[in-house]
């Protein structure tokens, strides 16, 4: 029989009244608490028991601390005095049980038990959520204030969405655990005038709710990279969240490591910090040097003759013999597909670069959502437009001008054209579905423009 076992609970830190409901039903099971860490709740198997849990606060003792500090020392022997046995500690949180449901609080006196509370808020649970709050709020700014530029990749971008859809529930947690704190102190403090004691009103719901979302957020990341093919971007996923977890272990086991051997509370804190410094460092100089010496194999990205995209110079022009490159970058997501293809002459040094050498580049667009459709088309015009673009005079901007589509078989064809210069080989061509922007190095006949159709039209 197992007499031990680890739940990740999501309780806030000030929810005395979820927590200590909480402990009363394991302890009903079976099941006493005996640790709190970041790597989650540690219980015991005791017999089942009707149990009173009390949570006390102090903001002047540490999780760094070796043994009780003299204060909380003279806490704990007037608590076992009284019958409140301690259990654990979680930071400047402490846990005690008492045998009898009717026992007398260690806390009778409402507003000292408040403002304890929100000084040790003040202490740890402020600040930390407070920063996170900041930090979450500046990454969603950064991505917002790019998306007029970089919609189109970050729609198509796995790791772009993940990212971003996780800072979002960052940004939720921290909103939802210091409005929540304010709101339930503002109340209690009025509570407290009147000799009551506030219940918390805890959001559990909200916080697994949270977690489950960010949970499949990293799953759906991890499998749409290795689903991608690109086993470089699928190994560095891999190692990114291994080290979070090897972090968080190596933290609490250098902590724990001090505080059995006695070290002071300044001497931890800052050996600990150091060791995740390290690690931190020690990690990105793994990431380097995987990167540098190619162990992990990846998806060839640059292959001479790749007759396996969907247009070639060899589609177009039979008279093709130097060899070329073609190279492929992309990114997919749930949303969008995006890749851009470029075809261009191998170097032959020292033969110098010949201008009659053809080269083509294309992206392709896929929508998969279709009511982004509208979104995409708009911003794939405006992005070589310069009508908009007061610092260019008028006559000298570029702009896309409607062509006939059946030509392309297609919804709608546009081609770059400058206003005093005349047209640019450049074309973008609307499918159901898909929006490909294709440039040709040379004016293309209609025999070209056909066969590039057939090749790129959705189905081909």
């Amino acid at each position: 029989m197992n007499h031990k076992k680890r739940r990740i609970e999501l309780y806030s830190f000030y929810d005395h009244t979820g927590i200590k409901k909480h402990l009363q039903e394991m302890a009903r099971k079976g099941w006493m608490i005996e640790r709190i860490s970041n790597l989650g709740w540690k219980y015991r198997k005791i017999p089942p028991a009707d149990l009173n849990f009390a949570i006390a606060y102090c903001p002047k003792i540490s999780e760094y601390d070796p043994e009780p500090t003299p204060d909380q020392q003279d806490f704990l022997d007037f608590c076992a005095h009284t019958g409140w046995h301690p259990v654990c500690t979680w930071a400047q949180m402490q846990i005690f049980y008492h045998e009898h449901k009717n026992a007398t609080p260690i806390e009778t006196e409402p507003i000292l038990e408040l403002e304890t509370i929100h000084k040790t808020a003040k202490n740890r649970f402020l600040p930390a959520y407070g920063i996170l709050f900041v930090l979450a709020l500046f990454q969603i700014f950064l991505l917002v204030f790019g998306l007029p530029d970089n919609l189109i990749d970050l729609l198509a971008s796995t790791s772009s969405l993940c990212s971003c859809f996780a800072w979002m529930m960052l940004l939720l947690t921290c909103t939802a655990e210091i409005t929540g704190y304010l709101r339930w102190y503002k109340k209690a403090k009025k509570a407290a005038e009147y000799g009551e004691f506030l219940n918390v009103k805890g959001h559990l719901w909200l916080s697994r709710i949270i977690c489950a979302a960010t949970v499949l957020d990293g799953i759906y990341w991890i499998i749409s990279l290795y689903a991608l093919k690109d086993r470089l971007l699928f190994w560095y996923g891999l190692l990114a969240l291994s080290y979070v977890v090897v972090l968080i272990i190596s933290g609490n086991a250098v902590r724990q490591f001090l505080k059995r051997k006695k070290a002071a509370r300044i001497v931890n804190r800052t050996l600990t910090i150091a060791a995740c410094y390290f690690l931190s460092f020690a990690f990105t100089g793994c990431i380097t040097y995987l990167a540098v010496s190619n162990v992990f194999p990846h998806s060839e990205s640059l292959r001479q003759y790749a007759y396996d995209f969907p247009l070639t110079l060899e589609d177009l022009d039979n008279n093709v013999s130097d060899p070329y490159i073609t190279k492929k970058l992309g990114s997919a997501s749930l949303l969008l597909e995006s890749a851009t293809i470029f075809q261009y002459p191998a170097p032959s040094w020292p033969d110098s670069y010949d201008p009659s050498d053809k080269e083509l580049i294309y992206t392709i667009t896929t929508i998969r959502l279709p009511v982004l459709y509208p979104l995409c088309r708009k911003v794939l015009l405006q992005e070589m437009e310069e009508t908009f673009d007061a610092g260019i005079p008028q006559g000298q901007q570029n702009e896309y001008q409607k062509q006939d589509p059946s030509l392309w078989n297609a919804q709608e064809v546009y081609r770059l054209v400058n206003q005093g210069t005349g047209p640019f080989h450049d074309y973008l061509i609307c499918y159901p579905g898909r929006i490909i922007k294709l440039h040709f190095s040379w004016e293309p006949t209609d025999t070209q423009i056909t066969a590039a159709a057939r090749k790129l039209i959705p189905g081909s």
